[in-house]
């Protein structure tokens, strides 16, 4: 069964991270709200950017693991703290500014309407992000249930077809690392790495894989796929 979806461009949020400790030292300033600035690619995954009211008070969110991290070269000078529902930030042993960790967000929310094929121990899937500035990504995720990455248990790649005929894989000569037992979930600016179409084009068919051992004639498993092109998103399922 194969499913047409035209889609907007996704919306980013949430823009702002209030303030939610009365009795931190930023509270009372009322100008001093952490608001979404930008965004910033390390080691290949994007990073949304945060900044209070004034310069290199940035704090970022690693879209791929949800983590959230220092970034500018001011306050809060260490990396934030999970203290339950909160994400603390910290001057020496005082608490300056804290906010409500984001349960739902355009980053976690990506996954929506994504594709996903179960086997009897590979499952993943992908998806696709596009942010505040129309820029986009594809998201891939491996479940735990899916064997390590090894040449005995075979590789995992994601593999293109543009739509003049060119084909490929993004991550080649390597392969995506993934260990059993945990969630392998990250993304890449869609045309890194790619034989793109002679009018520069990334559209094209993307399907994530998992390509098995030589013991077994390197048989390729199709884990979850999405096409994109004209503005508009193709997934299917595959059952």
């Amino acid at each position: 069964m194969l499913i047409v979806i035209k889609m907007p461009l996704t919306s980013f949020y949430p823009n702002t991270l209030p303030n939610n400790d009365s009795s931190s030292a930023w509270y009372s300033i009322t100008t001093r709200i952490y608001t979404y600035s930008g965004d910033v690619t390390i080691n290949n995954v994007l990073h949304h950017l945060y900044v209070a009211d004034f310069a290199n008070s940035e704090i970022r969110v690693n879209t791929a693991t949800d983590a959230w991290e220092d970034h500018g070269s001011d306050h809060p000078f260490s990396a934030p703290v999970v203290n339950g529902a909160n994400i603390e930030l910290y001057h020496n042993t005082s608490i300056i500014y804290r906010f409500t960790k984001p349960t739902v967000a355009s980053w976690i929310a990506a996954g929506s309407g994504a594709s996903t094929l179960s086997t009897t121990d590979l499952s993943g899937s992908l998806s696709l992000y596009v942010n505040n500035l129309e820029q986009r990504f594809i998201v891939y995720t491996i479940d735990a249930t899916s064997p390590t990455t090894s040449t005995a248990n075979g590789l995992y790649d994601v593999r293109y077809t543009l739509k003049n005929g060119n084909t490929g894989r993004v991550f080649q000569p390597s392969s995506i690392n993934h260990t059993n037992g945990t969630i392998t979930s990250s993304n890449f600016a869609i045309g890194f790495g790619l034989s793109l179409s002679a009018d520069g084009s990334p559209d094209g068919l993307y399907e994530l894989i998992h390509e098995g051992s030589s013991l077994n004639s390197f048989p390729v498993t199709v884990l979850a796929q999405i096409t994109l092109g004209s503005g508009r998103k193709v997934h299917s399922n595959f059952w």
